[in-house]
């Protein structure tokens, strides 16, 4: 941050941030400074849907399944021992101390149907894991559990050569997919049946025809992310999670993202463009397939995807200077593209140091696409 302060030239901005950096924080007997310094945070979502458990909400049209959730953060340890002190001075909250475990938990029970929720911070000391839950009981299960995501293969796999901070992953189950399905598919005929009217059969129907043409899928969806230094992140949305599907994807840094999970060349693509990258005159856009423009935005998405690949190729290799395309097709970071308009993808070469990679048109047009070095 005063890294981006010092390079925007605003003195006063950078002024305020150095201050703010010194400001004390009694209980923790340390400055605001000193805490950042100490972040290193790994940071997990888990949730679950209770099918035989809804809610009634006010307004809403349709019941809503409960849920059981909680959010596990690691790293946050040291501010454990004042946190207590501080909950045992308060009143609305009880802190309970056990064989291994430190639990803080509101004194009363939520109004009405919302006591199904017990919400309470529990503290794992041997894992120096600090939970927000819904339920102590949920919180307790993933500790327990044995099969950590880390060490699956294709996990390693699919994330292996990233960069150690900024990467995650999500998950959805099928079922859980499911029941969000069904959530929306009777959030949108009831409120057609409450508006009533001509339009009410058309929502029927509109819903109907977008579950078959959209149909809830029988396996989970996983997706991988990281901020890599060029400030990409790829993304992966499909029913496996290898490295070859990370590139298939990529969003500029404060995550305006135009997806490519298909990286077929017959289709185009609005990709985003990394931090320092190509001029503004070679962002690709969406443009309609009949418009003459259509080949030229086809092809340089495609070349978005080999200049995306090759610097996942770079980070990857330290000391590679280049790389072909069909040594990015070999390592399965990219898949090998058909050409569309008579242009040749094979032979390509690009340069950790940046460049321009460009093809030829079977009209004898030349479509290029200008990348940014890869720096350490």
């Amino acid at each position: 941050m005063e890294a981006v302060l010092t390079a925007g030239g605003d003195e006063n901005m950078l002024a305020q941030f150095k201050g703010l950096l010194d400001f004390p924080i009694p209980p923790l007997n340390m400055t605001a400074g000193e805490v950042i310094e100490q972040l290193n945070l790994k940071v997990m979502t888990a949730a679950s849907l209770k099918e035989d458990r809804k809610f009634n909400v006010p307004g809403a049209p349709v019941a809503i399944p409960a849920v059981n959730a909680m959010v596990s953060i690691e790293g946050l340890d040291f501010i454990m021992e004042a946190l207590l002190v501080f909950a045992g001075e308060t009143d609305s909250v009880t802190v309970e101390k056990g064989d291994g475990f430190n639990i803080i938990k509101p004194v009363n029970a939520l109004p009405g149907e919302l006591d199904y929720f017990r919400p309470a911070l529990y503290h794992d000391v041997k894992s120096k894991k600090i939970i927000l839950t819904t339920h102590i009981d949920y919180a307790r299960a993933a500790i327990a559990g044995t099969d950590h995501l880390k060490d699956s293969p294709d996990f390693q796999k699919a994330t292996s050569g990233l960069p150690a901070e900024a990467n995650g992953m999500t998950y959805a189950s099928a079922k859980f997919l499911k029941v969000m399905s069904g959530l929306s598919t009777e959030i949108m005929k009831s409120t057609a049946d409450a508006n009533g009217g001509p339009g009410a059969g058309l929502a029927k129907a509109f819903s109907k025809i977008a579950s078959e043409l959209s149909p809830t899928p029988n396996q989970g969806i996983a997706g991988t992310y990281s901020h890599v230094p060029e400030g990409m992140l790829f993304l992966s949305n499909t029913m496996e999670n290898h490295k070859h599907t990370l590139v298939q994807a990529a969003a500029v840094p404060l995550g305006i993202a135009a997806a490519a999970f298909g990286a077929n060349s017959n289709v185009a693509q609005a990709l985003g463009r990394a931090r320092g990258g190509a001029p503004a005159e070679d962002a690709a856009e969406e443009t309609p397939d009949n418009d003459p423009a259509a080949p030229n935005t086809t092809v340089r998405s495609n070349l978005q995807q080999v200049a995306f690949a090759a610097q996942t190729w770079f980070i990857d290799n330290p000391s590679a200077k280049e790389v072909t395309y069909e040594q990015l097709v070999a390592a399965e970071l990219l898949f090998d593209i058909t050409p569309a308009f008579g242009e040749q993808y094979k032979g390509l070469k690009l340069s950790r140091t940046g460049g321009r990679v460009s093809v030829k048109l079977k009209d004898g047009d030349d479509v290029s696409f200008a990348y940014p070095a890869v720096t350490d």
